[in-house]
């Protein structure tokens, strides 16, 4: 497993140091490894072999998140909308785990940080992984369902959330549209 959260004790995990608006997870790989992290990723030089150095620990994790979703043999569906993201990827994650072993994140896990992590902790044998795609700006639906490769992606709803960042509600539909270009062949 990965976590970006040097709190967590999570016995043979991987710690990835990412700078945040607030912190910097670099600061913090000693105290992922004192809370039991097997190696940590950070940009910061350490003569450490627990602690292995990155100039881009974000972009690491995105690569590896990358090669292990390629090898999942599993039908992934990717949510979007301005509204119910998080309800209706906890309404299908719970309904295809009654049928199939299906993961999901149980968090809102839905930006630059969440959807690697979420992708890079599925477990090896499932049915389906439902996943979580949100956005504030045109361009990161097209980047993280190229991390994802959907079978399968829904578009809840186009409404006015972000309105900020675009100038009118046709730029927010063709910004959630981005998932239409990356939905797997035959998806």
């Amino acid at each position: 497993s990965a976590s970006i959260n040097s709190r967590n004790k999570n016995k043979n995990s991987i710690f990835i140091g990412i700078k945040g608006k607030k912190f910097d997870g670099n600061n913090y790989a000693d105290d992922a490894v004192k809370n039991k992290a097997i190696l940590a990723i950070t940009n910061k030089k350490k003569n450490n072999k627990k602690k292995i150095f990155n100039r881009k620990p974000l972009n690491f994790l995105n690569k590896i998140s990358y090669i292990y979703r390629k090898s999942l043999n599993a039908n992934t569906i990717a949510i979007t909308g301005s509204a119910g993201k998080t309800s209706v990827k906890e309404l299908t994650g719970f309904c295809l785990n009654k049928l199939e072993k299906t993961h999901f994140s149980k968090k809102s896990f839905n930006n630059k940080f969440g959807v690697p992590l979420s992708i890079f902790n599925t477990p090896e044998k499932i049915k389906y992984l439902v996943l979580e795609v949100g956005m504030d700006k045109k361009g990161e639906i097209n980047y993280l369902t190229k991390l994802i490769r959907p079978n399968l992606g829904l578009i809840t709803n186009i409404s006015y959330a972000h309105i900020k960042n675009f100038k009118n509600l046709s730029q927010i539909a063709k910004a959630k549209g981005e998932i239409i270009d990356n939905i797997a062949h035959n998806g």
